[in-house]
C-alpha cells in the first residue's frame, strides 16, 4: 500500500472545525467553519484539499466530514452556546 486513499463515492467534502494557519507553501491556511473539497487522502491524517481556489495539505483532525457544501446551511458550524459564552450570574 502506498499510504494513499481517495473517496471513491465522489467528491467529499469537509467543514473546518478549527482554524489552522499553514506553516509552508504546500500546505492549506483556514478558518473555522469554511469548506474545503477533499482531493487526497493520506493515512497520516494530511489530506489534500482545495478552498477558495488555493490546494494544499491541511489536517484532518480540524474538520468533520460533510455530505455537500449546501448542507452548510443546515448544519450551522458552531458549539454550543455554554461552552462559548461565560454564565451569566
Amino acid at each position: 500500500m502506498n499510504g494513499l486513499a481517495s473517496s471513491p463515492m465522489g467528491t467529499m467534502y469537509v467543514r473546518a472545525l478549527y482554524d489552522y494557519d499553514a506553516d509552508d507553501r504546500t500546505s492549506l491556511s483556514f478558518r473555522q467553519g469554511d469548506i474545503i473539497q477533499v482531493i487526497t487522502q493520506l493515512e497520516s491524517g494530511w489530506w489534500d484539499g482545495i478552498i477558495r481556489g488555493v490546494r494544499g495539505w491541511f489536517p484532518s483532525n480540524y474538520c468533520e466530514l460533510i455530505a455537500q457544501p449546501g448542507d452548510v446551511a443546515a448544519q450551522p458550524a458552531r458549539m454550543s452556546d455554554t461552552h462559548t459564552q461565560p454564565h451569566a450570574r
